[in-house]
């Protein structure tokens, strides 16, 4: 996960999910290939709200700049309104 300021603020563990508060989601100006996002859940269960360097989101890398094959995507979404 990266700051508003492109700064590594940590990390989505494997199998774990994150959330969006907006409709339509946000990418990074200088790193299209991040997604904005405002949770990430933790693995004790419940969910961190994204917050650093006085914003309310965070950016996490979707892996687009590596691959966008099945294979080699190593992010898998799944769009709910319900959160």
């Amino acid at each position: 996960m990266y700051s508003v300021n492109g700064r590594r603020i940590g990390s989505v563990a494997a199998g774990q999910q994150i959330a969006i508060k907006s409709s339509s989601p946000t990418t990074g100006v200088h790193n299209p290939q991040w997604l904005q996002i405002n949770y990430a859940s933790k693995t004790s269960g419940g969910w961190d709200q994204i917050s650093a360097d006085d914003a309310s989101y965070g950016f996490i890398d979707t892996g687009l700049a590596y691959g966008s094959r099945w294979n080699s995507i190593p992010c898998d979404a799944l769009w709910s309104p319900h959160f």
